[in-house]
């Protein structure tokens, strides 16, 4: 007999939350539902990377019924997005901001932390289609060792916070966010805009991916990140690279 799932509610422990999201949404879960635990035993992050997911920190998903699919692309963007207007809201000295397209950013002295990631999901059942946002924030402690500097909302505002103090907050924010996508006068301009806003890398700024170098220009209408090559002058389209801040 498989474990029943209840939707909004923080279970003790579970592999992914992404996991238990998506049976959610096969059940017939609605646009919102979310499920929390306080330890992911298989957590993982975007292009395949382990989400080291020990006990106080946030770990979180929330099923998506968008139904315009083609709108899908701005899911991360917009998750991003909301999940640092509530952040900024409940901490405002924290200054969170993203780093395109799915990682929360701390600054540290001359440079950054990764506070949190997003990592994104499509799936089908029954003929419907729905997209699971997960999303995991520092916020008792980070992980070390993971390349990138990492840090949490009590390294920043030198007090604990717990995952129960910024959840609520998190999920209206993102759903509030994620809203844009139902409506009918949806502008990718008006989304990139606001995007900048909250942007570690804003118009101008020097970055790397893959093996080319150059600066952002903007968002595509896709959500993704347009940038202009520094060796040729060519512009060029970013959708899933991984994508890094050029230091001077």
């Amino acid at each position: 007999m498989s474990e029943v799932i209840l939707p909004n509610t923080v279970v003790e422990r579970c592999s992914s939350t992404n996991d238990l999201a998506r049976k959610l949404a096969e059940t017939g879960a609605p646009h919102g539902s979310w499920i929390s635990s306080q330890i992911q035993e298989a957590g993982r992050g975007r292009l395949g990377r382990t989400w080291q997911s020990g006990s106080g920190n946030l770990y979180l998903s929330i099923v998506v019924r968008i139904p315009e699919t083609r709108l899908w692309t701005w899911i991360p963007i917009l998750t991003g997005i909301g999940a640092s207007q509530a952040l900024n809201s409940l901490f405002p000295s924290a200054s969170v901001q993203v780093k395109w397209p799915n990682d929360l950013w701390c600054r540290r002295g001359d440079g950054y932390a990764k506070l949190g990631g997003i990592l994104c999901e499509s799936s089908s059942h029954g003929g419907n289609s729905f997209g699971i946002v997960g999303i995991g924030i520092n916020c008792e402690s980070h992980p070390e060792g993971i390349g990138q500097p990492a840090t949490s909302l009590s390294e920043v505002l030198q007090r604990r916070i717990s995952p129960d103090e910024v959840r609520s907050a998190v999920v209206d924010g993102i759903l509030e966010s994620l809203e844009k996508l139902n409506s009918k006068d949806f502008s990718p301009a008006l989304a990139a805009d606001i995007f900048f806003r909250y942007a570690v890398m804003t118009p101008g700024t020097s970055v790397k991916w893959n093996k080319s170098s150059g600066k952002v220009t903007g968002l595509g209408p896709s959500g993704e990140l347009l940038v202009q090559e520094e060796a040729t002058g060519v512009p060029a389209s970013l959708f899933a690279e991984d994508v890094s801040l050029q230091l001077l």
